[in-house]
């Protein structure tokens, strides 16, 4: 070949091999801009797709954290976004206050230095995820928003497969993003789903909860029609639900809050709806119901509904409910004002006692106030001294020798003395009961250290312990403390616990009592035969004496039952080792009865009323040859007078 043949064909080789290339390069460039044009149209569409999904999510926490916001409950706030970390690409979200406050957070933990910038209001994407701010609405007024950063892996993931591909290779991999859209649509409606259970119904009770109970009362008072009737709202609390949990165990409390729920749902009408809205509380919304007794039927037959024992295990147990009842637009013009009322005729209605219903009445709200105002006063109390203790005589019935007395306190507020039955409760209900309680404890001690050291006879000194107090592990060191800072021995101190509060806990108040019997201490269990105590039980508490109470004695004479029951816990306390005293003897026939029954020791007013301590050193300084009535008190014929004495 010739070198021009071999330069022309050298041109030619070059030139085809420049179109070939040109060809490739115009063939791949159309390849790349077919591949980048998918790639850009998958880009846009999963990045728009996700934005929904985003904003939908939102819109959903949103519209179901509208009351949590208004009620600041983080823990309900926290379990609306719960679910998020079920979505792999969810990285964070917040709950936050209409100030800003930060009510609920989740953090995946991905640590990224080139997070998005939240905005404003919308969304905004950045290089690795999009951030997007929702505001919360309740009544057309923002209370919140909800904030959701998602990562942008999965949309990279799938843009970066269909890179070098071909035509049929780019449009494969549309056709299996379009599926993952697809499939991730369905997660994401699965999510939501999760999401809409977790925020309406309640797990225990598959009844509508706290978050649903505040749309449908909204819903009920928004479609009132007062040619139908008002609106009624029954707040229902478990009487001593607590003692459930603590003795049988909190998975049997969870089984009897939802034998309770079917039994609830079973005595309603069909358009009437009740909720758990947390712990052992329940709501109950009348729509269309008459503002006469109606309500109140509803309510008592709920009240019905729970008078058969429960089955928990191998155990029957009773439980009772206290219902508090509010109505729209009589007693309240909105859903707050209404649950307020129901929780003030709730408050009301368990003051009552247990199994009781009770209705709003505007004089309820002064009484709550009046219960805020004396629990400030009752601080105040503690602190500026207004607490003084009065004696109650203990008397050997068949002598009328005093062989102990009990201390009560009372309140001199303002000049005035309150009654214990006043103040006690809402001091046991704000806590304040425990420092009451102590305070009691040393000025007891410190009194009967006093009357020793003038020569008085030897007393039991008795003290009412709390149940707040008996539940405090370190109560034992607490009384021998007041005892030793006092200089009096604690076989002087009868410490008195209600049965309640030693059935409340059986396992721990055995620790608590022998703790006590220990250390030297002398114990009563106070209100016996109110409880549900055993023979069994008993045997092992490490106890000294039980108090008839009584509710049994003011019927003694009239009432067999009441006489028997007397008589069969004497009979209990005999076999037991245990002396029995009687509480309450007023008249001479109860008196002579309780002899006649076998119990040997009481106090009451027969005898001698609470007497402040300067009353009381009278009748123990009194000559023994002597014996005198009570201050005020005239003799009762058959009833021997009062006469100072060691106790056994």
């Amino acid at each position: 070949m010739t070198r021009m043949s071999q330069q022309r064909a050298s041109h030619g080789l070059t030139l085809t091999s420049r179109v070939t290339t040109l060809n490739v390069i115009i063939g791949s460039a159309a390849v790349l801009f077919a591949s980048l044009a998918l790639i850009a149209l998958q880009y846009f569409s999963l990045r728009s797709a996700l934005l929904d999904d985003l904003r939908t999510q939102a819109r959903i926490i949103g519209d179901n954290s509208a009351s949590v916001l208004l009620f600041d409950d983080a823990k309900a706030a926290a379990a609306s976004l719960a679910p998020l970390s079920s979505l792999p690409h969810m990285q964070e979200a917040e709950l936050r206050t209409a100030q800003g406050k930060v009510l609920a957070s989740y953090d995946r933990g991905e640590a990224s230095s080139d997070k998005t910038p939240w905005p404003k209001e919308g969304y905004r994407f950045g290089l690795t995820s999009v951030a997007v701010v929702e505001p919360i609405e309740f009544d057309h007024q923002t209370v919140g928003s909800i904030r959701l950063r998602a990562g942008l892996n999965i949309l990279y993931g799938r843009l970066l497969s269909y890179a070098g591909t071909t035509l049929l290779v780019s449009a494969t991999a549309l056709g299996l993003a379009l599926l993952l859209v697809v499939r991730m649509r369905k997660a994401v409606s699965r999510a939501e789903s999760q999401l809409q259970y977790l925020a309406h119904i309640d797990p225990v009770t598959q009844l509508p909860n706290r978050h649903a109970f505040n749309q449908r009362l909204a819903h009920a008072v928004g479609r009132y029609d007062p040619a139908r009737g008002e609106v009624a709202l029954l707040i229902i609390d478990l009487d001593n639900f607590k003692l459930v949990n603590d003795t049988l165990g909190h998975l049997s409390g969870d089984q009897l809050l939802g034998m309770v729920a079917k039994r609830f749902s079973t005595h309603l009408r069909h358009d009437d709806t009740v909720c758990r809205i947390g712990g052992d509380e329940f709501a109950v919304i009348l729509e269309h119901v008459l503002r006469d007794d109606s309500a109140l039927a509803i309510a008592q037959k709920l009240i019905d509904a729970l008078a058969a024992p429960f089955s928990l295990g191998q155990q029957e147990f009773f439980i009772s409910a206290s219902i508090g009842l509010s109505f729209y637009p009589a007693d309240a013009d909105d859903t707050a004002g209404m649950f307020r009322n129901a929780d003030i005729a709730l408050y009301a209605a368990k003051a009552r006692g247990k199994g009781t219903v009770d209705q709003f009445a505007s004089a309820m709200t002064e009484r709550a106030q009046h219960r805020v105002s004396m629990e400030l006063n009752l601080r105040r109390a503690l602190e500026q001294g207004e607490f003084l203790l009065h004696y109650q005589p203990q008397v050997e019935l068949a002598s009328g020798r005093i062989i102990g007395v009990e201390a009560l306190i009372r309140w001199n507020h303002e000049g005035r003395l309150v009654s214990p039955n006043e103040f006690i409760p809402v001091a046991e209900d704000t806590g304040l009961i425990v420092p009451i309680g102590e305070w009691v404890l040393s000025e007891a001690c410190a009194q009967a250290r006093r009357w020793q050291d003038r020569g008085l006879p030897t007393l039991s000194m008795a003290i009412n312990l709390s149940a707040r107090q008996f539940d405090a592990e370190d109560l034992a060191q607490k009384i021998l403390r007041a005892a030793g800072e006092a200089g009096i021995a604690p076989e002087r101190i009868e410490l008195e616990i209600t049965e309640s509060a030693v059935m409340h806990n059986t396992a721990a108040s055995v620790r608590t009592l022998q703790a006590l019997s220990d250390a030297g201490f002398k114990v009563a269990i106070d209100d016996f035969g109110t409880g549900y105590s055993s023979m069994s039980y008993l045997k092992r508490f490490p106890i000294n004496r039980l108090k008839i109470d009584r509710s049994f004695v003011t019927d003694l004479t009239a009432d067999k039952d009441d006489a028997a029951m007397v008589a069969a816990i004497v009979a209990m306390a005999r076999a037991l080792g245990l002396e029995a005293i009687a509480e309450g003897v007023e008249t001479r026939e109860q008196y002579v009865l309780l002899q006649q029954l076998g119990c040997h020791q009481g106090q009451g007013y027969l005898m001698s009323r609470p007497l402040p301590a300067a009353e009381v050193e009278k009748l123990l300084a009194a000559p023994a040859d002597d014996p005198v009535t009570a201050p005020g008190l005239s003799a009762v014929p058959g009833v021997p007078a009062l006469a100072p004495g060691n106790s056994a």
